[in-house]
């Protein structure tokens, strides 16, 4: 009885044995981890956007509630979000970090092409984008911003005839 109560739980080869097989088992998932020198930040993102010239807010938001219910069918999305201005829509899909992002962009334009009929002529068809091909490739280094005491469309003017040639002119901005 003596003997059996001096006998340990589980012996020390035992205990090594299993710390090495969970070890091996970590080696062979090492390739699946994602390291990038610059993690993003953000969520899978797919872009709709479209035009309509001169057309007015509300009639860019009918169109864009359009776009977006149809697009709330698709699974695995985190958020929506839409801009309707002058002219202009876009919705914006954020998808949770596994998703299969081309996978996403094929239903996202299977289900356009079936909401095109749907939409007014004027409209141009809408364009799909990544947020992963924007952020890889711009950069900002300087952002500008211009204030006067004018209306923001006489801004925009003097912004497009003076400024923004003056900087074109300048090597390496764009």
């Amino acid at each position: 009885m003596n003997n059996k109560q001096n006998k340990k739980a589980f012996s020390s080869f035992s205990v090594i044995v299993v710390f090495l097989a969970l070890m091996l088992i970590g080696i062979a998932f090492v390739p699946m981890l994602d390291i990038r020198f610059k993690p993003s930040r953000n969520l899978p993102q797919l872009n709709v956007r479209f035009s309509w010239a001169n057309a007015s807010p509300k009639v860019i938001e009918q169109e864009t509630s359009k776009i977006e219910g149809v697009l709330g069918k698709i699974s695995q999305i985190e958020s929506i979000e839409s801009n309707s201005s002058v002219g202009y829509g876009n919705v914006a899909l954020k998808f949770d970090k596994t998703v299969d992002l081309n996978q996403k962009r094929y239903e996202v334009s299977t289900l356009i092409r079936q909401l095109r009929s749907n939409l007014p002529d004027e409209m141009s068809y809408p364009e799909i984008t990544t947020n992963i091909e924007q952020e890889e490739d711009r950069v900002s280094f300087m952002v500008l911003t211009l204030n006067a005491n004018s209306s923001t469309h006489y801004i925009k003017n003097i912004a497009e005839q003076q400024v923004i040639p003056g900087l074109l002119k300048i090597e390496g901005i764009a």
